[in-house]
């Protein structure tokens, strides 16, 4: 189990079966698959990220082969894919999923640095950032605060910190590696309304730790 999240007052995760990753349900003590085998691609051998925006479920597979795909949960066991392959890269072979206002956002995994796409009016799927911001930025770890959208990750720098501004327009709100030669920023998450930030591996220095936005 690579992923897991709450919908609708249960646990969902994502689970490697050999032939093509399964999505579960726990509910009442009891787990019941709601796809089919990588969603009948068995190029989807895995899941990064899976969650819950305004009561529906959202999956993105990891696919070398096709390129991320990211479905829509429709009920028993169908799903509904809600972009291109890839979006149209094959190299965007996986994805970090989002939430702010009422948005989804996509953050993909690319050897050449992330794109991060914005879900509009549930239709479409727009580019919001460059290639890597510019210094080879990876797929971006999505939080919210005070309706805010925030990422974290690795760069050609060190972690990095960024806060989506809106109109495409992001505001790095760190000194790369922090100041202390830390490279990722594994995992950013809100806890009692504050931002923190997980950190791992180090270009200089000591290994990382937990940092928090003091603004």
């Amino acid at each position: 189990i690579k992923t897991i999240s709450k919908y609708n007052d249960t646990l969902v995760c994502g689970i490697l079966t050999g032939s093509g990753v399964g999505v579960y349900q726990y509910s009442n003590s009891t787990s019941t698959q709601i796809n089919t085998n990588g969603f009948g691609n068995t190029n989807n051998f895995g899941m990064d990220s899976i969650l819950e925006k305004d009561g529906q479920l959202y999956a993105a597979t990891n696919n070398p082969t096709d390129g991320v795909q990211i479905y829509k949960y429709n009920s028993g066991t169908s799903w509904t894919q809600i972009n291109n392959d890839g979006f149209g890269d094959v190299s965007n072979t996986n994805s970090n999923l989002g939430t702010s206002n009422g948005k989804l956002y996509a953050s993909t995994w690319n050897n050449s640095g992330t794109t991060v796409y914005e879900y509009v009016d549930g239709k479409e799927w727009k580019q919001i950032s460059s290639q890597g911001f510019g210094n080879g930025t990876s797929a971006l770890q999505f939080t919210t605060l005070d309706g805010e959208l925030y990422g974290g990750a690795s760069s050609n720098n060190g972690a990095v910190i960024y806060k989506y501004t809106g109109d495409s327009t992001w505001q790095q709100i760190n000194s790369f590696g922090f100041g202390d030669g830390v490279a990722s920023a594994s995992k950013v998450v809100n806890f009692q309304n504050e931002l923190y930030v997980g950190t791992g591996g180090a270009t200089t220095g000591d290994v990382g730790g937990v940092y928090k936005y003091t603004g």
